[in-house]
């Protein structure tokens, strides 16, 4: 079962941000946005996901 890392924050980096789940993910970990998180768009230009 992967471990999970929650994005809590919408700040650009830091604590709970998207970008700090990113940087920390390993290959079994599952990255969920929380639900209170006021805009869930996810907008990339400079990364490629691999799917």
């Amino acid at each position: 079962m992967p471990n999970l890392i929650t994005v809590t924050s919408n700040a650009d980096s830091g604590t709970g941000s998207r970008k700090e789940a990113i940087a920390n993910a390993q290959l079994e970990n599952a990255i969920n946005f929380a639900s209170s998180l006021s805009k869930p768009t996810i907008t990339s230009t400079l990364m490629k996901f691999p799917w």
